[in-house]
C-alpha cells in the first residue's frame, strides 16, 4: 500500500506540471450553449434531502480520455480474491485521475453481500472480490462477468464510440466494466428501481440521447444536513439523469462507499464528505484522464 502511494503522489508530481484544464465548476446547470468539455456543479435533490454533483464530459473532446483501475489483490490473497481496498485519493492519484468515481461494488472472498457489511471494509488492504467483472485498457479481463444477467455494462470502442448495453460488449472494446443495474433505460426511468425509494448516498454515470456527453454523479448529504435518511432515492436519480438528457443510466455502489475526487489545483476534493474520520476504501475507480496522445 505504501509503494502504491508513493507512486501515485511522484506520479500526480510529475502530471501536474502539464496538463489541459481541470474541470471547471460552475455555479448552476449548464445552459444548452456551454460547450465547455469537461465541467462540473452542485445543486440539492428535489426533496431537499441531499446534495448532487455533476461531471459533465465532452465525448467529442481529444484533451480527455476514460479509463477505470482496479487495485490488485496482495500475494498473501485468498484464491477468489481478485482486487484490494485502497483510499478513494490514493486510487485517483495512482490512476491520474482528473475526476474519478467508484463504481463496481465487491463482496469479500466467499462471502454474501449481506454478510460482506462488517468492520473488515472499513481497512485499507483487504483483500476482496469484484461482483461482475471489469477490462482495464491493455490488461486482461477481471473478473468471471456480471453480478446479474440483467446488470449492464458500460464500455468504449477505440473509435471513441461509448455504449451501455446489456449482457454482452464489442470485441474490440479499449475497456469495459460491468455495473450494478440501470437506472435509464430508452429515456425513462428503469421498472425495476421504482420500488427503491429509500434516500442514501449514490453513485451513477449516464450518456445523452445524442451520444455526445457522458454525466458522472454521486449524491452525499445537503451542506446544512438534517437528521434523518439524506441523499436520493434511486427514482430520484433516475429523474436528474432525464433532466439532463440522458437517455441511459447506470447504478453504481453506493452508500458509504460512494465516493468522487475532482483533481482542484494540487489537491483533490473528495465528494461526499466521509462519515467518519477516513473514507471507507474502494477497489476500482472509473474516470476521466488526460490524453497523454494530444
Amino acid at each position: 500500500m505504501l509503494a502504491l502511494a508513493l507512486v501515485g503522489i511522484i506520479g500526480s508530481a510529475l502530471f501536474l506540471n502539464s496538463h489541459p484544464p481541470l474541470a471547471i465548476r460552475l455555479n448552476e446547470r449548464p445552459s444548452q450553449d456551454d460547450v465547455q468539455p469537461l465541467i462540473y456543479w452542485q445543486e440539492p435533490t428535489k426533496s431537499g434531502d441531499g446534495q448532487l454533483t455533476t461531471v459533465r464530459l465532452d465525448l467529442e473532446s481529444n484533451l480527455y480520455q476514460l479509463n477505470l483501475l482496479v487495485n490488485p489483490p496482495n500475494n498473501t490473497a485468498p484464491e477468489q480474491a481478485n482486487s484490494r481496498l485502497e483510499l478513494p485519493t490514493t486510487m485517483a492519484m495512482v490512476g491520474r485521475f482528473v475526476v474519478g468515481i467508484n463504481a463496481t461494488s465487491y463482496t469479500l472472498p466467499n462471502k454474501s453481500p449481506e454478510a460482506t457489511e462488517t468492520w473488515k471494509t472499513f481497512i485499507r488492504g483487504a483483500n476482496v472480490t469484484l461482483r461482475g467483472f471489469a477490462l482495464p485498457r491493455d490488461a486482461p479481463a477481471i473478473g468471471e462477468g456480471p453480478a446479474a444477467p440483467s446488470y449492464p455494462i458500460l464500455w468504449q470502442k477505440p473509435n471513441g464510440e461509448i455504449g451501455l448495453t446489456a449482457e454482452n460488449y464489442p470485441d474490440n472494446a479499449v475497456w469495459a466494466f460491468s455495473a450494478y443495474h440501470w437506472l435509464v433505460k430508452d429515456g425513462v426511468p428503469y421498472k425495476a428501481i421504482t420500488p427503491y425509494k429509500e434516500r442514501t448516498f449514490r453513485s451513477s454515470a449516464g450518456i445523452s440521447a445524442d451520444g455526445r456527453w457522458l454525466f458522472l454523479c454521486v449524491c452525499g448529504p445537503p451542506p446544512l444536513a438534517k437528521s434523518g435518511k439524506q441523499g436520493a432515492s434511486l427514482p430520484e436519480m433516475a429523474n436528474h439523469f432525464i433532466s439532463l438528457g440522458v437517455d441511459r443510466a447506470i447504478n453504481f455502489d453506493g452508500g458509504s462507499s460512494t465516493s468522487m475526487v475532482i483533481l482542484t489545483g494540487e489537491n483533490y476534493l473528495l465528494i461526499p464528505r466521509p462519515k467518519k474520520v477516513i473514507p471507507r476504501p474502494i477497489p476500482f475507480m472509473f474516470g476521466i484522464t488526460i490524453n497523454q496522445d494530444e
